[in-house]
């Protein structure tokens, strides 16, 4: 897709973590730029279907190999942390309480 300036291309669905309305959180494999310039990244980001632009892109993050890398093994130390897990079963249960 082409914005302007700004171009990306979706290469690869990697999977949608949740939707709310319009707003899907996806992670994608993703081009940015084109020719000697292009840069493929994990990303991580909001989009939102509207009815006149179609799929819009929202703020998200980019990572190259190695960040997403780093990023597995800091969630997986996370998710396997005692204090980690309690605040967000509680927060969670806040949730469920409202």
């Amino acid at each position: 897709m082409d914005k302007g300036s700004f171009v990306y291309k979706k290469l690869k669905s990697l999977g949608i973590l949740s939707t709310s309305g319009e707003y899907s959180k996806e992670l994608n494999l993703i081009q940015f730029g084109q020719g000697k310039s292009k840069k493929i990244r994990i990303d991580l980001r909001n989009w939102i279907q509207t009815e006149d632009e179609g799929e819009k892109m929202c703020k998200g993050i980019c990572l190259t190999r190695e960040e997403a890398e780093k990023l597995y093994d800091l969630l997986a130390v996370a998710l396997m942390d005692h204090q980690v897990n309690e605040a967000l079963k509680a927060e969670e249960e806040g949730k469920e309480e409202a």
